[in-house]
C-alpha cells in the first residue's frame, strides 16, 4: 500500500479498536492535536525523531487527549515514518471524530 493510499484510509473501528491514520511533526515547538485533514490526524510533537522519543511522545499526547492509557496507543506501522498507523484500543471511533471535531 502506498503512503498516498495510507493516508485515504478513514478512521475506523476495529472490534473494540479504533484504527486511523497520523501525520506526525516532531521537532515542534509545542504537542498538539491539530485535526483532521484527508482522513489522517496530524499531530506535532515536541520530542525529536530519535531512539524512539518521538513515539513516545505521541503516545502520550494521544493518551491524554482521548483520555486513555498510553499503553492503549499502540503504533501498528510507520515506527520510523511521518505517517503512521495506530491503533486505539478500547475507543469507539465516533467518540474519536467527536472529540477532534469540538477541539479544532
Amino acid at each position: 500500500m502506498s503512503l498516498n493510499q495510507m493516508n485515504s484510509l478513514p478512521p475506523m473501528q476495529s472490534g473494540d479498536d479504533v484504527l486511523l491514520t497520523v501525520a506526525v511533526k516532531a521537532a515542534a515547538h509545542t504537542s498538539l492535536v491539530l485535526g483532521f485533514e484527508n482522513n489522517t490526524l496530524k499531530i506535532s510533537v515536541k520530542a525529536v525523531r530519535e531512539k524512539g522519543k518521538a513515539n513516545e511522545a505521541i503516545q502520550e499526547l494521544l493518551g491524554d487527549y482521548f483520555h486513555i492509557a498510553k499503553s492503549r496507543v499502540e503504533i501498528v506501522s510507520g515506527h520510523t515514518s511521518k505517517i503512521k498507523r495506530l491503533l486505539l484500543r478500547g475507543c469507539q471511533v465516533e467518540d474519536i471524530l467527536k472529540k477532534v471535531a469540538s477541539q479544532t
